[in-house]
């Protein structure tokens, strides 16, 4: 319920404060002073502009390709989803390492996703250069750093010091685990932060503490307060390199919902801790 609440009053707030967002989304408005732009670089006052992308190959040809049908593209989400769940939990019990079915899942997921490419046109050389490379290997060294806290016990080493410090007290620790989060996941890739963040509340499972309010808390750090930078999300990487926003601008544009939503969350998990649950 309070995560429920906190996403309605993201949704309410950014219909609230950015109308145009949905409105418009996917329409280009030219206004007067595009035009003033264009006679200013020598275009003449009156002409029609007619613009059409097209994707060419190697040699130079262009490359003709349909866009697959919705139905096709929601079933192969539906195939990753349920193969990337279910991937570890089978490899397990077949006595493989989960990573084994995680892998073979995104391995099947890359060829039926260049197949269906291929078989509505596109070239699947074109399509490769389109990905963002870049933004890629930054997520994976982000993931390469989570393991490496993981791995030398950095994380239980964390998790044993701030038990000692807070203790049992669920309410504290829900603020600790979406204040910490949200600022992490606003320097950081938000899956890489969610990532480091589980194995710690993970740890204080294993030490007694009562966690399913700290998953919630650190689900709205990950997913909202990551709005606040463009940094904090692939997403928000991927968009931003076409914005070029820098980190003023984008926090005028939106990135101060973020913060504000998540103290509407802390705000709606306290009601239910101390308020419904009597904690």
């Amino acid at each position: 319920l309070p995560a429920a609440l906190t996403l309605a009053a993201y949704f309410l707030l950014t219909r609230r404060f950015y109308p145009q967002l949905v409105r418009n989304f996917g329409r280009v408005v030219v206004e007067e002073k595009d035009f003033k732009r264009l006679e200013a670089a020598g275009f003449p006052a009156q002409m029609e502009y007619e613009v059409t992308k097209v994707a060419i190959n190697n040699n130079g040809h262009e490359v003709q390709s349909d866009a697959p049908p919705f139905w096709l593209l929601n079933l192969l989400f539906i195939f990753g989803v349920v193969g990337l769940v279910t991937a570890q939990p089978i490899a397990l019990s077949l006595g493989y390492p989960g990573t084994t079915g995680t892998g073979i899942v995104a391995l099947l997921l890359w060829g039926v996703t260049l197949y269906i490419a291929s078989a509505y046109g596109e070239d699947n050389e074109s399509l490769l250069k389109k990905l963002p490379w870049s933004t890629l290997l930054f997520i994976v060294f982000l993931f390469a750093i989570a393991h490496v806290l993981e791995a030398t016990g950095i994380t239980e080493l964390v998790a044993n010091t701030l038990f000692d410090l807070i203790g049992t007290n669920s309410l504290v620790w829900v603020f600790a685990i979406a204040l910490v989060g949200g600022l992490v996941t606003a320097v950081m890739d938000n899956v890489i932060a969610i990532a480091i963040l589980s194995g710690i509340i993970l740890e204080l499972e294993r030490l007694g503490l009562s966690v399913t309010a700290l998953w919630f808390a650190l689900l709205a750090a990950g997913v909202v307060a990551a709005n606040s930078t463009p940094i904090g999300s692939a997403a928000n990487i991927i968009a931003n390199a076409k914005a070029q926003l820098s980190w003023g601008q984008w926090w005028r544009y939106g990135g101060w919902l973020a913060p504000i939503v998540t103290l509407i969350n802390i705000a709606m998990l306290y009601v239910w801790i101390v308020v419904i649950q009597g904690r």
